[in-house]
């Protein structure tokens, strides 16, 4: 947990024994991070500031999924694994709210056709998964319990599907090492008329925007108060090696005044 950033609220239904799926108590006060894959920063980090995080990437496997929750978070135990099937996160007949428009030259309509044919003959689902921590560790190391949903889905749609046809908004958002130019990815998650950039940004409220961005590079415009910066390191746990990269993590703070055009 940062110090730096004010801790959230223990939710109830992470108390509880009894583990009830409900979309809504995941997406409150919780950290959204698309074209994650499996880097752990996020977790690490803010751990305690929020715990419930939305983790997707359109490159995620039931294998790799079931795979990496077994080997698990430093001091914390897997306790309880569900597989969630789309009409329990979104209707399954949801219109967008935004649509590319291809402006911004790093959409690429080609590698957009290709990862929504992709995603059609391989359906996007949910896999959601409680840690708790292990009795060796203290709350230093960090919060009794979190929640992180892995979801097979394109990061900006996924933001729709959930956030804007929930109204809801996360705490944090997380752009960290998104893919744009040779890693793969369709849009730049951070230009200001990418399709994500507008979809955090459709319902023109200042309220309904996340409170902190969370970036290895370029800030989103209305984020000018930089509250903590970390170092991010490559590291082993197990037989796996982190998807991490050399350089910093930087937490900018939303700025009070109205939302810009």
């Amino acid at each position: 947990m940062l110090n730096s950033i004010e801790k959230a609220p223990y939710p109830d239904w992470l108390k509880s024994d009894i583990f009830t799926f409900d979309i809504k108590n995941l997406l409150k006060d919780s950290c959204y991070y698309p074209a994650s894959w499996f880097d752990g920063n996020p977790v690490r980090y803010l751990a305690g500031n929020v715990y419930s995080f939305i983790y997707v990437d359109y490159e995620y496997t039931r294998a790799r999924i079931y795979k990496e929750t077994q080997l698990g978070l430093r001091g914390y135990k897997l306790i309880y694994q569900e597989e969630i099937s789309e009409n329990r996160l979104t209707p399954s007949d949801l219109s967008r709210f935004v649509e590319p428009d291809f402006i911004d030259p790093s959409e690429r309509v080609e590698k957009f056709n290709h990862i929504t044919n992709y995603l059609f003959r391989n359906r996007p689902f949910a896999i959601w998964n409680i840690f708790e921590r292990k009795a060796d560790f203290t709350e230093h190391h960090g919060p009794f319990r979190l929640s992180i949903l892995f979801l097979k889905f394109e990061g900006a749609f996924a933001y729709q599907a959930l956030y804007l046809y929930h109204k809801m908004t996360p705490f944090i958002m997380a752009v960290i090492q998104p893919g744009t130019g040779f890693g793969g990815n369709w849009t730049s998650f951070y230009a200001e008329n990418s399709i994500l950039y507008r979809s955090v940004h459709y319902y023109q409220d200042p309220a309904m925007l996340p409170t902190y961005f969370v970036c290895n590079s370029q800030q989103w415009k209305g984020y000018n108060t930089l509250v903590d910066k970390q170092n991010r390191f490559n590291f082993y746990y197990g037989d796996r090696v982190r998807m991490n990269y050399d350089g910093h993590l930087f937490f900018w703070k939303r700025d009070n005044d109205e939302l810009r055009d």
